[in-house]
């Protein structure tokens, strides 16, 4: 998820919160996944439908476009979920962070951890008031290792959530999956609106909605 910056007259800055599928966030794109990365960390597998067809039938064989989860993933109450966030440190630079959400019971906690860290990425320009984040996007990226600068986010494509594949091997997780309206899990101005006005949230909703890692930081 990308949460980009337009200021009001200088030069732009942008945000990504990254709900990646690996390196990635939907099921185009590179995969880069520690191999254990692949083993479940949720509790009891939801159950999935499917949707039936013109004639009434449901389909022997049901895409992944089709399906949707019928109860929200049930997670260990230690289970690490890391929210990955991509911040643009530089005008050639997008940097990772792992946002550890354990511990986060309602969204007044959630935005308060992404502000800190986002503020914490972009050092002294977090202060400046001609950079502000005015949108979010959801991205699906390639993560790279440099010789000099160290780890770094290198080619993304936007409007890319985990699919549900990876939400029932418990790779990532959110809810609900799909999203039910459009097709991503929190509209930009709705992120932007608690994100930008500490205070003005309700109850765990974000939280739920938001893709998260399961069990082990991406590599």
């Amino acid at each position: 998820m990308a949460l980009a910056g337009r200021p009001p007259r200088t030069r732009s800055g942008q945000m990504e919160l990254c709900n990646a599928s690996t390196v990635s966030t939907t099921s185009s794109g590179p995969r880069h996944r520690r191999s254990e990365g692949s083993r479940s960390s949720v509790g009891t597998h939801p159950t999935v439908s499917s949707t039936t067809s013109d004639s009434g039938t449901t389909p022997s064989s049901p895409t992944e476009a089709q399906q949707t989860l019928t109860s929200p993933p049930s997670l260990a109450p230690d289970t690490e979920q890391y929210l990955l966030l991509c911040v643009k440190t530089g005008p050639n630079q997008i940097k990772l962070a792992h946002l550890d959400l354990r511990g986060v019971v309602d969204n007044a906690i959630l935005y308060h951890r992404i502000r800190t860290e986002y503020q914490k990425l972009r050092s002294y320009l977090a202060s400046n008031l001609f950079v502000t984040p005015s949108r979010v996007e959801y991205v699906n990226f390639e993560l790279m290792q440099r010789r000099q600068t160290g780890e770094c986010v290198g080619n993304y494509q936007t409007n890319s959530v985990p699919s549900i594949k990876e939400v029932m091997s418990g790779q990532y997780t959110f809810w609900p999956c799909p999203p039910v309206i459009g097709g991503i899990p929190i509209q930009s101005h709705i992120f932007m609106h608690s994100f930008l006005t500490p205070g003005d949230h309700g109850s765990t909703r974000d939280f739920e909605r938001l893709p998260k890692k399961l069990k082990s930081k991406l590599v």
